[in-house]
């Protein structure tokens, strides 16, 4: 039997509560959203959206009740609806059914950033928002007028796939680091192991090919993990080089490769969990150099029975 091809996978962790969001993507235009347990490591299936959907620039609410999220579906069957192309959506999660919904005109603008639980930066094409000055609000209210306490700024940002994902990896602890950090050099194959440990030698400047490094210690520990960004980007789906990870020992100058991770974070638990080839994994890190890598699931096979969402899904 052939075997599957791997699935893609993008998560989301929410920063208050053991809860995640991941974004399956396979076959391509196909996205299914999984509403991941982190403290028990159970899931549950939820809605699928057929055509291009933007996880880098959707975002978790910190208790993980509500998902902000940019798509897109160009056929001629939502156009006769009246339906934009592009849109904005506020959601429960694993659901993808509008609470709030914002007309989008293309890629340029689009999703959104949780401040809190209940300000939700809306990055928004002005001329969407708003078509002429002075003209009737665009933003729709599928489930009716939101609670009095969400609020919904309008920043208008230029946030385009990249940018919004460093935005919000800031924002969830992660700093950004230049020149490379890596105490090893493997940018350098030149630099002595002496060199390295002792802070003889230098790091080397960025090299072209990386738009960005960043880093996030685990807390309580001497570690953290680097992240180190293409410079050539199309969004997470479609870039055309993958990010890759790796963590840092700063007290015992390790740096171990976490070959063929796409994503990769420490989790509510403080536990380091990554995806490799459409599975999701967590590993000890009890041995310096080394971690036993242990599988939490793997996404692989599409599970071909479709789930309806709760009523619970369309109502504030």
């Amino acid at each position: 039997m052939k075997a599957l091809p791997p699935c893609r996978l993008f998560v989301l962790l929410a920063r208050d509560a053991p809860l995640g969001v991941i974004f399956r993507r396979g076959p391509t235009k196909l996205t299914q959203l999984i509403l991941w347990h982190t403290d028990m490591d159970t899931f549950e299936l939820g809605d699928r959206h057929v055509g291009n959907f933007y996880p880098e620039r959707s975002d978790l609410s910190p208790d993980g009740k509500l998902l902000i999220y940019f798509a897109a579906n160009y056929t001629a069957r939502r156009r006769n609806k009246g339906l934009p192309d592009t849109w904005t959506a506020l959601s429960k999660p694993p659901w993808l059914r509008p609470l709030a919904l914002w007309p989008n005109f293309g890629t340029y603008y689009g999703g959104g950033l949780f401040t809190s639980n209940i300000i939700v930066q809306v990055n928004q094409d002005p001329h969407a928002h708003r078509v002429s000055e002075g003209s009737v609000d665009q933003t729709s209210w599928p489930a009716g007028k939101p609670p009095a306490e969400l609020d919904f700024p309008y920043d208008q940002l230029f946030w385009d796939h990249d940018d919004q994902f460093f935005t919000r990896m800031e924002r969830n602890g992660w700093t950004a680091v230049e020149p490379y950090p890596s105490m090893l050099g493997p940018l350098n194959p030149d630099a002595t192991f002496t060199e390295l440990v002792t802070g003889a030698y230098e790091a080397p400047e960025l090299p072209v090919h990386l738009r960005s490094v960043y880093s996030k210690p685990r807390p309580g520990s001497n570690e953290s993990l680097v992240l180190l960004w293409p410079h050539r980007s199309a969004g997470y789906y479609g870039r055309s080089e993958s990010p890759s990870y790796e963590v840092h020992d700063s007290r015992l100058k390790i740096v171990t490769s976490l070959s063929g991770a796409i994503w990769a974070d420490w989790d509510q638990r403080g536990r380091l969990v990554y995806v490799q080839e459409g599975k999701l994994f967590t590993a000890d890190l009890n041995i310096p150099g080394k971690f036993d890598p242990k599988e939490i699931a793997d996404f692989t096979p599409l599970d071909k029975k479709r789930v309806r969402a709760p009523q619970s899904a369309g109502q504030w």
